[in-house]
């Protein structure tokens, strides 16, 4: 056996182990360094890319490393992509007719699955390749659509799911009210770590997987909380694997749901709530502040909530919680919103923010830009708002944003925007400080040949890996420009 065979071995014999994933990762920079340019420090992209999702792997976003990480993750996954694309990724580890959806510390991770059938014959011949695929590849997890009301609960029975450290059940059109009974049966799922579940949990259900005695090892849980009553809640909440959760992400959660879970016991491990899409109000983001169930949070996602300016406020009045991640996206925040979240104390831990989709203006824009407390960001996305000439320099000259990594200023014109916003992009390359950017996104603004120069000669992007510039009407005179700048910014842009 050839010395990688035997580490590809090795990997696939112990997935949970970092070590040899590092040495594959070296004896790739030794045997198969980059035939192009590429982001990597060192020989080989594809070698680089495992050391930096192993560690990711290992980090919150609290961690100072985390955000850098997640930018050297983005600018290798692309690279590869382009010049070694997911295909030869997974030579090593070809998984005949699955199609490899997720690459987690380096590797194939995770596949789709549509479940047409519960019949005995085609559930073992399922059987049998989910356990060569989990024997011979480094494919944990699975997302699986169950097509027929039966399904569900006969596939998670399956002894090839033993192997499985992520399990994610989806049923579009039907209910599977014998799921959750399975699930508690099942001997084999005593390795999950992640488990999702899309079908509607009753009070049934949630008595029933309070008993679970292999969910042990369960780190994160995902589920429909839509038919539930407050007593249901309790009894979830009873189960020793779910009060030793890190992250809990809820769907459809009723106001009363919503008022029992604020009233449980402070979670002692829980780092992330995924509460988007729940239809909370600001009375809602009120209790939350008030409740003492998660004290540790450092990872918020309120996304497309519609509490507008009035959430924010409440949120402003949080005390207990260091935030590192916050996600408002679409929470119909406008100017005041914005504004007031920039007068928040707490934005001060933020590192990743996105407000993207809020319609604030240019006078939003500009007080976060200028907020005393947003230093400390590292990721932040402002897509998809209204900036305006004075909101675009006033980003290029905030001096709390100079750390800023990643930027995201898309923008949604209509037809009788376009002159200004092609009037406003040359004035921000121009006066543009943030030295530090590695990835900027510009969809849908609007160049003319001077801003084209303008990113083009740009000091402050000297150090940028990825621009995303789709529909932004960057016309062949300044691709082709015969400036200098113009010529090198091709050239790096190449390599991307």
């Amino acid at each position: 056996m050839r010395d990688d065979e035997a580490l590809l071995a090795a990997i696939v014999a112990h997935p949970d182990e970092d070590t040899p994933r590092l040495a594959y990762a070296d004896w790739l920079d030794e045997h198969r360094p980059d035939k192009h340019p590429s982001p990597a420090q060192g020989p080989s992209a594809r070698a680089e890319l495992i050391r930096v999702q192993c560690r990711l792997a290992a980090l919150t976003p609290a961690d100072a490393e985390y955000t850098d990480l997640l930018d050297q993750n983005g600018a290798l996954g692309a690279w590869l992509d382009r010049h070694d694309p997911p295909a030869k990724v997974s030579e090593p580890f070809a998984s005949g007719d699955y199609q490899c959806e997720s690459f987690v510390r380096g590797f194939p991770h995770g596949i789709e699955l549509d479940l047409n059938s519960a019949s005995p014959r085609a559930l073992a011949r399922l059987d049998k390749n989910l356990k060569r695929l989990t024997a011979t590849t480094t494919v944990r997890a699975i997302d699986v659509t169950c097509n027929a009301a039966p399904t569900g609960p006969a596939f998670v029975q399956l002894p090839a799911l033993e192997a499985l450290s992520r399990l994610r059940v989806v049923s579009y059109y039907f209910e599977m009210p014998d799921l959750v009974p399975a699930l508690v049966a099942s001997p084999h799922l005593r390795h999950l770590r992640h488990l999702s579940l899309n079908t509607p949990l009753t009070d049934a259900d949630c008595r029933a997987l309070s008993g679970a005695k292999h969910f042990g090892a369960l780190e994160e849980f995902v589920g429909n909380f839509g038919e539930l009553s407050a007593d249901g809640l309790r009894a979830l909440a009873a189960a020793p694997w779910f009060r030793n959760l890190k992250r809990l992400a809820l769907d459809r959660v009723e106001p009363h749901i919503f008022e029992a879970l604020c009233a449980l016991p402070a979670f002692p491990r829980l780092i992330a709530l995924n509460l988007s899409d729940t239809e909370l109000r600001a009375d809602g983001v009120a209790a939350l502040v008030r409740s003492k169930a998660f004290p540790h949070l450092l990872d918020l996602n309120l996304a497309r909530n519609a509490f507008g300016a009035a959430g924010v406020e409440a949120l402003a009045r949080a005390k207990q919680w260091k935030l590192a991640a916050l996600d408002l996206r679409a929470c119909g925040l406008r100017t005041a919103g914005v504004a007031a979240l920039a007068g928040w104390k707490g934005l001060s831990t933020v590192r990743v923010l996105d407000v993207a989709a809020n319609a604030t203006g240019a006078k939003g824009i500009a007080a976060l830009a200028r907020s005393p407390h947003a230093a400390a960001l590292r990721h932040l996305d402002l897509g998809y708002n209204h900036f305006g000439q004075s909101g675009l320099l006033a980003l290029a000259e905030a001096a709390p944003l100079r750390n800023v990594t990643k930027l995201d200023i898309c923008a949604d014109l209509p037809e009788s925007a376009w002159t200004a916003s092609a009037v406003a992009l040359q004035p921000f390359f121009e006066r543009l400080e943030m030295s530090n950017l590695r990835h900027l996104i510009l969809y849908r603004h609007r160049f003319t040949v001077a801003a084209v120069r303008a990113l083009a000669a740009c000091p402050s992007l000297a150090r940028l890996q990825a621009l995303h510039a789709a529909g932004c009407n960057i016309t062949d005179a300044g691709l082709n420009s015969t400036d200098a700048d113009c010529r090198s910014f091709r050239r790096r842009a190449r390599a991307w």
